[in-house]
C-alpha cells in the first residue's frame, strides 16, 4: 500500500453483501456530521485471493485496516470500532447505562430476529413455517417494546430513531438485516402487523427506510428475495 494509506481506514468488503453494509452505514453516518473519516474501499472477490489471505487468513469479509495497521474482522466489531473512534458522531452513547440499553436492543435482534428470518425461510412444512413466524413476531414485538422504552427516555427524544433524530449503532447494526424481512414476505407471505404491539417497530422502519444514509446502500425487495432463495427448500 502507498505511504498515504497509513492515514486511512481501509474497508475490505464485497459489493453486494448486507453483512458489511453496517460498516458502510457507520462510515456514512459519520460523514453526515463534521467528522469525515478518510476511507479507502477495496472490494474482495475470487480474483484477489492471492493477497487477501494476508489481510484475513479466513478469507472472509468484511475486514478493516486501521490507520495504525491493525486488522479488525467481523461486521459488528468493525462498526463498534468506528463508533468508538469517532465518538462525536453520536453512534454510541458515553454513559455506561445507555450503552447497556442499546446493546440489549442489539441482542434482541441478534438472537430473536435475525436467526428467525433464516429459519422461517428454511422451514419445509407449513407447521414449521407457522412456528417460526410466531417466534419471529415475538422477537419483533420485543424489539418494539425496547424502542418504546427508549423513546420515553431523555436520550430517545420520542423517536423515530434510537436517539431520536439521528442514527446510532442501534440502527447501523440492525437495519441491513431488517430489509431481509423481504425474504419471508416474498417466500412465506410474512408481514409485520399494523397493531399497537408493533407500532414503534413500524414507525422506526418507516423512518430509516427513507433516510439517505440507508437508501444509498439498500437493496430492492426483489433483489433481497432473490438473494435469499438459496435458503428456501422449494426454490432449489
Amino acid at each position: 500500500m502507498k505511504a498515504t494509506d497509513s492515514l486511512k481506514l481501509t474497508l475490505f468488503s464485497t459489493k453486494p453483501v448486507a453483512i458489511s453494509s453496517n460498516n458502510k452505514l457507520a462510515i456514512n453516518t459519520i460523514g453526515q456530521t463534521d467528522h469525515h473519516p478518510v476511507v479507502k474501499r477495496i472490494y474482495h472477490d475470487h480474483s484477489n485471493y492471492y493477497w487477501y489471505n494476508l489481510v484475513n487468513p479466513q478469507l472472509k469479509v468484511p475486514a478493516l485496516r486501521t490507520p495504525e495497521g491493525t486488522i479488525l474482522i467481523g461486521s459488528n466489531v468493525i462498526a463498534e470500532y468506528i463508533a468508538d473512534k469517532y465518538q462525536e458522531s453520536g453512534l454510541l452513547p458515553a454513559a455506561p447505562t445507555e450503552r447497556a440499553q442499546l446493546r440489549l436492543f442489539l441482542e434482541i435482534f441478534n438472537s430473536r430476529i435475525i436467526p428467525k428470518i433464516f429459519s422461517m425461510l428454511r422451514a419445509a412444512t407449513k407447521e414449521g413455517q407457522e412456528k417460526e413466524r410466531e417466534l419471529l413476531l415475538a422477537g419483533i414485538k420485543e424489539a418494539s417494546k425496547e424502542l418504546e422504552k427508549q423513546w420515553q427516555r431523555p436520550s430517545g427524544k420520542g423517536g423515530p430513531f434510537w436517539f431520536g433524530d439521528h442514527f446510532s449503532l442501534a440502527e447501523v447494526n440492525t437495519v441491513s438485516f431488517v430489509n431481509k424481512l423481504a425474504g419471508p414476505a416474498h417466500w412465506r407471505g410474512f408481514s409485520v402487523p399494523q397493531a399497537d404491539d408493533y407500532a414503534a417497530f413500524n414507525k422506526w422502519v418507516k423512518a430509516f427506510s427513507t433516510h439517505p444514509v440507508y437508501t444509498k446502500f439498500s437493496f430492492s425487495n426483489k433483489d433481497i428475495a432473490k438473494g435469499l432463495a438459496k435458503f428456501v427448500p422449494e426454490a432449489n
